[in-house]
């Protein structure tokens, strides 16, 4: 197995990981301009991060709040998506090097 092959890994997940960031900023930028009534009952009023501005968009609640708004349930997906993504690249990125390594040693 290639050395770089982890160093591919690890900015790939880092790229996939900012995306979501990024996805997730823009949803709730965009939470706030189109329903700021809800909003402003939901999500923490403060400029910096918080973790609550991520979870609301996995809870019940933003599905019967969001499917309204075509658009912000469209960006809700896409966070949604990308949070998988997140989460499965490293996961299985790192098998792939585990299976390699058991095959490459048993040869």
């Amino acid at each position: 197995m290639s050395a770089m092959y982890p160093v591919i890994l690890l900015v790939v997940t880092g790229f996939v990981w900012v995306l979501m960031a990024w996805q997730n900023s823009r949803l709730v930028q965009l939470f706030w301009q189109r329903l700021p009534h809800i909003a402003q009952r939901e999500l923490p009023a403060t400029l910096d991060r918080h973790p609550e501005k991520a979870i609301f968009f996995f809870r019940r609640r933003a599905v019967e709040v969001l499917r309204g708004d075509e658009l912000l349930w469209r960006q809700r997906q896409r966070f949604l998506f990308l949070f998988a993504l997140s989460v499965l690249v490293p996961v299985l990125g790192f098998v792939s090097i585990g299976i390699v390594a058991y095959i490459q040693s048993h040869q």
